[in-house]
């Protein structure tokens, strides 16, 4: 399943850059989750992912990944539809704190 949204990405919230709708990609998979956006492609094998969380901005709403991938450590998917990306999440076997 795959959502349009937004990227913030980073060493942490505030050390991170920014890609706004419509410019990142999640796509949700039984065994990984990726995301494409102007700022790279990071791909998480389903044991990397240490943790899925809802993550509450300003304005937005999104999806921490908290994961052991030699990734940037802060990374949240920001979209308008959090309902369908949790649904999504949930249907492919990841768990998802609110």
């Amino acid at each position: 399943m795959i959502f349009r949204g937004g990227l913030h990405v980073g060493a942490s919230y505030y050390n991170a850059i920014n890609a706004s709708w419509p410019f990142a990609k999640l796509n949700i998979e039984k065994e990984s989750i990726a995301i494409s956006s102007p700022f790279g492609n990071p791909r998480f094998s389903r044991a990397q992912i240490t943790k899925l969380s809802k993550y509450s901005g300003f304005f937005s709403k999104g999806v921490k990944i908290e994961h052991s991938a030699k990734q940037p450590p802060f990374i949240v998917f920001w979209t308008f539809d959090l309902p369908s990306v949790k649904r999504a999440l949930e249907e492919n076997g990841y768990q998802f704190s609110e």
